[in-house]
């Protein structure tokens, strides 16, 4: 007890067992294997000098020093339960090192930084199974240590109530006791009676102080005070207690300390007799920290199944979620959408069935969508071509009874009003015969004829076309910029835009129109910014719907048309404008 811990370099050896036998029977021992009386019982005969064998879940190492001693040192095998233990701590372990791992990959798999279903169900079932263990162990080590103290009382008192007779047996024929007097006799006693209990024993007077020791080495350096402890002493004295057992320390060390009053035979009080029980201390500490391995070995291990188990019971859980979580993101609006197949009579059975029901009632809903689409874009477009139409026919009409009205025969200058009625009409024809044509373009716009097509060379070739009417500047990195596409309606897409470019720019101003071709990855990015006057945010959303146009004349299909034919290519198109400076469309194309 008074030696240093740094003294104990021997502790390490504390798992091992040592025994020597003498002309083959057991001399000594140490530790806890049991060694049998007799070393032929547990040597195997193949063992001459020196050597390792197993014998009852230990393995042995015998050294034969002469014809007649042996030393024998034992040490427990590993058990399958040790592996598991190490096991467990080593998943544990990685399991620790991994979880940052998991919850970021979870945390970009996810939305936002919100967890998924199954690393709640996870992070829920180890918690609660790490919380049980970990209140589990908190209460069975506090219940051992509770136990374990009290045992340790009961058994002082058993010991004190035995000291306690045997010293009035050697003591209770004086009528006082004092050091000078009688101190080494009762020294002797206190001694001899240690070494029977296995416990120190000290005896004080009335007074609280120290009569006699069984270890006198204790007071002589100073560890104890040769005075009673006070609270000890309150309560022998002042409250009369028959007996006080509580927990005393010497530095850091905790031990059991029993008082207990001690009569003569007459009656008359001559002291105090005191136990105090740290010789087994050691033992103590021993049973709790190898209970506390063992809690902590079951607690790694079920820590490493539960682990095992959340993941498993997580995702049988979350299974049919992941079904609906992949067939709602597969629903498409106005595309057949396969129902879910769940035979199971549950809560997710109940939410498949509602959802196929919706996918139901989606579908008829997105036919009847159509249908009314259908219906009001030909309302639309039968109003527009009528609109259209009745525009030329009606100076036509116009032109005719005015010719009807004036014309004779034999008035010479008849020949030339009907030749002029005629080309009126003739003029009006062909406008009919247009916009006709532009409508029959738009409604039945053809599968494209896709070659590779350099975008350059054929915004160029446009450019000619338009020479005289705007100035037009050409930018690109690159003189092949190519792209997979149908040569012909791309230059019906190019012809609209700058067409529309020079609608737009006003009659004082000079029109400019910039055109930028950009190879970017695997994409064709082009801009055509012109300094128009621009277009009003309140018509932004209408740019590309049909027979929208923001001039006085024409069918309001030509951006429609335009961007009809770049989606058809898998491109996109997008613009954007400042008022009274102009506007920029964005061309975005898979680069062939």
């Amino acid at each position: 007890m008074l030696i240093s811990s740094d003294a104990n370099v021997l502790e390490p050896l504390e798992s091992y067992s040592i025994a020597k036998y003498h002309n083959g029977r057991l001399a000594t021992r140490y530790g806890s294997f049991n060694y049998p009386s007799s070393r032929d019982v547990m040597a195997p005969a193949v063992v001459e000098g020196k050597g390792f064998f197993d014998y009852r879940d230990f393995n042995h190492f015998m050294l034969n020093g002469n014809q007649n001693d042996t030393i024998v040192l034992s040490v427990r095998n590993r058990t399958l339960v040790d592996m598991v233990t190490s096991f467990s701590y080593l998943f544990s372990f990685f399991g620790l090192l991994m979880m940052p791992l998991l919850f970021r990959v979870n945390a970009e798999n996810s939305w936002g930084n919100r967890l998924s279903l199954s690393m709640k169900i996870q992070a829920g079932l180890i918690s609660l199974v790490f919380l049980s263990l970990l209140t589990f162990g908190w209460g069975s080590g506090l219940f051992v240590s509770t136990q374990y103290h009290q045992f340790t009382n009961d058994m002082i008192r058993e010991k004190l109530n035995s000291v306690e007779a045997e010293v009035s047996a050697k003591l209770g024929h004086f009528d006082v006791l004092k050091i000078n007097a009688n101190g080494n006799y009762m020294q002797g006693i206190l001694q001899k009676f240690a070494r029977v209990f296995f416990t120190d024993i000290n005896l004080y007077d009335n007074e609280g102080y120290l009569l006699a020791t069984s270890r006198p080495k204790v007071f002589n350096v100073g560890l104890l005070s040769e005075q009673m402890n006070p609270e000890s002493f309150k309560y022998m004295e002042l409250y009369k207690q028959s007996e006080f057992v509580h927990r005393e320390s010497i530095g850091k060390l905790n031990f059991s300390s029993a008082y207990k009053p001690f009569y003569n035979t007459k009656g008359v009080q001559l002291g105090y007799i005191n136990l105090q029980h740290f010789g087994q201390q050691r033992e103590f500490e021993n049973q709790i920290q190898r209970f506390l391995v063992a809690i902590i070995n079951v607690f790694i291990l079920l820590l490493a199944v539960s682990v095992i188990l959340a993941i498993f019971i997580s995702n049988w859980l979350t299974a049919p979620l992941r079904i609906l979580q992949e067939s709602f993101a597969s629903v498409k609006f106005g595309k057949y959408n396969e129902h879910i197949h769940y035979d199971k009579d549950d809560e997710i059975g109940s939410l498949v069935k509602d959802y196929n029901q919706k996918l139901d009632e989606l579908e008829f809903a997105a036919q009847q969508l159509a249908r009314n689409e259908r219906e009001m874009a030909w309302r639309e477009m039968a109003k527009q071509v009528a609109h259209e139409i009745k525009n030329p026919l009606t100076p036509m009409k116009l032109s005719v009874q005015q010719l009807l009205r004036v014309y004779d025969p034999s008035d010479p200058k008849s020949a030339d009003k009907l030749k002029a009625v005629s080309n009126s009409i003739i003029e009006q024809i062909d406008a009919l015969t247009r916009i006709a044509n532009e409508f029959s373009t738009f409604a039945k716009m053809p599968n494209p004829n896709e070659e590779r097509v350099n975008v350059l060379a054929l915004i160029q070739g446009v450019k000619e076309v338009f020479q005289g009417q705007i100035v037009m500047d050409i930018e690109a990195a690159d003189d092949d910029v190519w792209i997979v596409a149908d040569k012909d309606q791309f230059v019906r897409v190019f012809n609209n835009l700058i067409k529309n470019a020079i609608q737009a720019i006003p009659k004082e101003r000079e029109g400019h129109l910039f055109v930028r071709i950009q190879a970017l990855g695997d994409r064709v990015k082009i801009e055509l910014k012109d300094n128009g006057s621009g277009i009003p945010k309140d018509q932004y959303s209408k740019i590309f719907v049909p027979y929208f146009t923001t001039k006085g004349t024409g069918t309001g299909l030509g951006l429609a048309m335009v961007k009809q034919i770049v989606e058809n290519h898998r491109g996109s198109i997008d613009f954007d404008s400042i008022s009274d400076e102009g506007t920029t469309f964005f061309i975005d194309l898979p680069k062939a």
